[in-house]
């Protein structure tokens, strides 16, 4: 192992300390987040993080999470702390409709990005928004933001570079080279407008993250009346989670209480290394 490679151990105790500094801020400020997506499901189920998970996930109200944004920016959490969105990539593209508190020490290689493109230790910042209480509004939304993820995401991600797939990773080593940065700018801009002018979380009957209203068949629409915040054990600590947690994990992670069979206990994630820089 390389002297400058960060264990499993370490990264998660990076991740949790970095929590700590976003906690104590958001306190201070009296901004609202929760732990969510599998690190909700590892308070209920684990009470800590799930054992073989990798990263952690917090949502906030997008009211909430313009004004932690803001704030960090001009005062970070710590030197070697930054925060990651479209518009302050760390090295390449950065796709996602969230943002990242990263530790700029640290370095992730992900194969799938290309050689050159890196990220770093980090917790993913969920904006959640208000969503229209009509299905059909919704999923037109929902739509409209996928055909621009893919476009995005053709400027950023490469096929693997094998006998099947040369024309494609031809054209993909083109369009990175190329950059395509009008495109990629344009289509980030287009994609924020739609996320930014949509309902306001704070006067809506329901609530979402409107570019993932639809992940593998499951409608993930959630009740607004389910995020009053109530505080639960997460390593050895109480930490804030969304009151109606039974009926958003039920949607999110059916039959959560149920462990995966020993053969999917593994990390989602398809990342190479993990190295203080």
């Amino acid at each position: 192992m390389s002297s400058k490679a960060i264990t499993d151990e370490e990264q998660k105790q990076l991740i949790l300390d970095m929590l700590d500094l976003i906690d104590k801020r958001c306190r201070e400020k009296g901004y609202t987040y929760w732990l969510f997506w599998g690190t909700l499901l590892g308070v209920i189920r684990h009470k800590g993080m799930i054992p073989w998970d990798d990263d952690i996930d917090i949502a906030m109200p997008r009211e909430d999470y313009e004004k932690f944004v803001e704030d960090i920016k001009k005062n970070p959490l710590a030197t070697n702390i930054h925060f990651v969105d479209n518009a302050h990539p760390v090295k390449a593209f950065y796709p996602s409709a969230f943002g990242k508190v990263c530790r700029s020490d640290t370095v992730i290689k992900y194969p799938s990005y290309g050689e050159k493109y890196e990220m770093e230790v980090s917790i993913d910042v969920f904006p959640m928004d208000g969503v229209s209480e009509i299905e059909s509004e919704r999923l037109e939304l929902s739509n409209r933001l996928d055909k621009l993820s893919d476009n995005i995401n053709r400027c950023v991600y490469m096929p693997a570079k094998d006998g099947r797939s040369v024309f494609r990773y031809g054209l993909a080593l083109l369009r990175r080279n190329c950059r395509l940065a009008f495109l990629y700018e344009k289509w980030i801009r287009e994609k924020t407008k739609l996320i930014e002018g949509y309902k306001r979380f704070a006067s809506s009957k329901y609530c979402g993250f409107p570019s993932n209203i639809n992940i593998r068949g499951r409608r993930l629409v959630f009740e607004r009346q389910w995020f009053e915040t109530i505080y639960m054990e997460f390593e050895g600590k109480m930490m804030p989670v969304p009151a109606g947690y039974d009926d958003i994990l039920e949607i999110v992670f059916p039959n959560y209480m149920e462990l995966p069979p020993v053969e999917e206990r593994v990390s989602h994630h398809d990342y190479t290394s993990v190295e203080w820089r």
